[in-house]
């Protein structure tokens, strides 16, 4: 078996004057020398370009499509009918944590006697020991064909006569992540329809021992047999972004969020009328009050003291404009320096007396005895309000709101 970390045409990509960049442990092509070229090929005509960083978990026995309907975003088997995808079908899907992030997305292909997830390399483990930890008594065996198969891809308008002209055969009409098999140079290819750059486009798995042969034949001279253009990263990746195609490890990856695929109806399940099929993950949504940020208690300072700032959400009644109804400790006290009047002393820190003892009174009566003291110093000294959350409150189970 060949190294699964290894690019296998490498050499032929050299010998037709690649240049290379890393994908993780592998060296993939990122031009054949010459960018424009490749990307009007995508464009007008037909671009064949190398995939290893692609490759298969194979799913087998019985329960396969149940077990995977429980854990991935699409819908891989019917719980009514009891049926799940006829042969040839598939669906472009993700694994999901408990709180909706990513952890991989693939593609799922039904092949009849088994299920082919096609994903990124780096993703065949983390996938399998995470569904292996939903393995109970169902007859389910998960498998790595990574080394052992090699995928290429054909992309652009002219992708299907190309690969028809190829194969010598008339090639099926393939829906989206639809599959056939078919025989290319001697070699039994599993080829699935996917439009990476927007215009149609089939990828194409192969044998390990056959990739080789097969690149070597469809870039061979031809004469007036359509021909295509070896394209490398570059250029795909432009047209690709060009056609919105999100890609996972480099738009998205883990942390994600899947809510915004689902609101686009990418991996809605049928029959499902909300906008997305999954709780939300993160922060509930922002409670805004009706008045928005022309409301009062939007423009008061926070309980830090510090203006422009949101209150946090523990205080739940914070669009009352009424300290003393909110329970709001360093609130009650604003309100009492606050009627105490606007002027002020040199050091800025003392208003009118009468005012001032009018505030403290209300400050005294509503907090109770309790910290009548040290609330009687703060005041007097003009200490910041955040000073008065130290000592216990009596009030009737009001108090700030962490």
């Amino acid at each position: 078996m060949a190294d699964e970390r290894l690019n296998l045409l490498q050499d032929l990509h050299r010998q037709a004057g690649a240049e290379f960049q890393s994908y993780a442990e592998i060296e993939i092509p990122s031009t054949f020398g010459n960018t424009p070229a490749e990307y009007s090929a995508l464009h007008k005509s037909c671009g064949l370009m190398d995939l290893p960083q692609r490759t298969v978990l194979e799913a087998s026995g019985k329960d396969r499509l149940d077990f995977l309907n429980r854990l991935l975003s699409n819908q891989t088997y019917d719980k009514q009918k009891k049926t799940g995808l006829p042969p040839g079908r598939g669906v472009y899907s993700f694994l999901l944590n408990n709180k909706g992030r990513i952890i991989a997305d693939m593609t799922v292909l039904e092949l009849g006697e088994r299920t082919w997830l096609e994903m990124d390399f780096r993703m065949i483990e983390p996938v399998r020991k995470a569904l292996d930890a939903f393995l109970f008594g169902e007859d389910v065996k998960l498998s790595s064909l990574a080394g052992s198969l090699h995928e290429i891809t054909l992309q652009g308008p002219k992708s299907a006569e190309t690969l028809a002209e190829f194969a010598g055969s008339a090639l099926p009409s393939l829906q989206l992540m639809e599959s056939a098999q078919l025989g290319l140079f001697g070699q039994t290819a599993v080829v699935y329809r996917n439009d990476l750059a927007g215009a149609s486009g089939f990828g194409i798995i192969l044998p390990a021992d056959g990739a080789a042969k097969v690149w070597s034949e469809l870039t061979a001279p031809r004469g007036e047999k359509p021909g295509l253009r070896q394209v490398g990263w570059a250029a795909f990746n432009a047209v690709r972004i060009e056609a919105g195609k999100p890609m996972f490890g480099i738009d998205f990856d883990s942390p994600s969020r899947a809510r915004g695929f689902l609101q686009q109806g990418m991996l809605r399940r049928p029959g499902n009328r909300r906008p997305h099929a999954l709780p939300r993950a993160g922060r509930p949504p922002t409670r805004r009050h009706p008045h928005g940020d022309r409301c009062p208690a939007h423009r008061r300072r926070n309980h830090s003291g510090r203006p422009g700032q949101r209150r946090r959400r523990g205080d739940q009644q914070h669009h009352l404009a009424n300290p003393l109804e909110r329970g709001d400790l360093p609130g009650i006290c604003e309100e009492a320096f606050r009627g105490a009047g606007n002027g002020a002393d040199d050091s800025g820190r003392r208003g009118d007396e009468e005012g001032q003892s009018d505030g403290a009174a209300v400050c005294l009566k509503t907090l109770g005895a309790g910290t009548r003291g040290g609330l009687r110093e703060n005041l007097e000294m003009g200490r910041p309000f955040d000073s008065l959350r130290a000592g216990p409150s009596t009030c009737s189970g009001q108090g700030d709101k962490r």
